[in-house]
């Protein structure tokens, strides 16, 4: 037969009373060790005015800092040059920006966003590709443009699935 009187001495008030001096005596422990000097400095200038805070510095103006030699793919002797605009022509050269406002330059063309296509036309063009001989998927009829759009993205879903082949993952 087991004793279970061994907790059935102290009441829960006892209990709540011990849980109670522990969490005092372990607050006072890290204010003291972590809070020690705001603590002194507090009490310090209880009867003074409170600090003003440090003004915010501007900040540099590092624009100077910063220049342009030369752009990606353009030999560093040619300035490019921008594509005039048949309703607005705009000639920029000799223009200075002025950094606090906006510069816009015209961009002309159109795009042209893929139309969605219905499942049923998903899955008709599925039937449109087969494997050649090197296993990459291809359209039976090389003109049928949503077949080949198809078996280009599944070939390319196939290349980035490879490319993580030899790491295993373990969540």
């Amino acid at each position: 037969m087991k004793n279970k009187t061994m907790f059935s001495q102290y009441s829960w008030w006892d209990f709540a009373k011990v849980v109670g001096v522990t969490l005092v005596v372990y607050y006072i422990y890290v204010l003291w060790t972590y809070y020690r000097e705001d603590i002194r400095e507090w009490i310090s200038n209880r009867g003074s005015q409170p600090p003003q805070p440090a003004p915010i510095e501007e900040e540099e103006d590092s624009s100077a800092l910063y220049s342009v030699k030369s752009y990606a793919g353009v030999p560093s002797e040619q300035t490019p040059q921008p594509i005039p605009d048949d309703n607005n022509h705009t000639d920029l050269t000799g223009l200075i920006a002025n950094q606090e406002q906006a510069f816009t330059i015209p961009l002309t063309g159109e795009v042209q966003r893929p139309a969605e296509q219905s499942l049923t036309q998903l899955l008709s063009a599925g039937q449109r590709i087969q494997t050649n001989q090197q296993g990459v998927l291809v359209a039976n009829d090389p003109t049928d443009k949503d077949a080949e759009r198809l078996a280009t993205v599944i070939n390319q879903q196939q290349e980035h699935r490879q490319a993580f082949k030899d790491i295993s993952f373990t969540r």
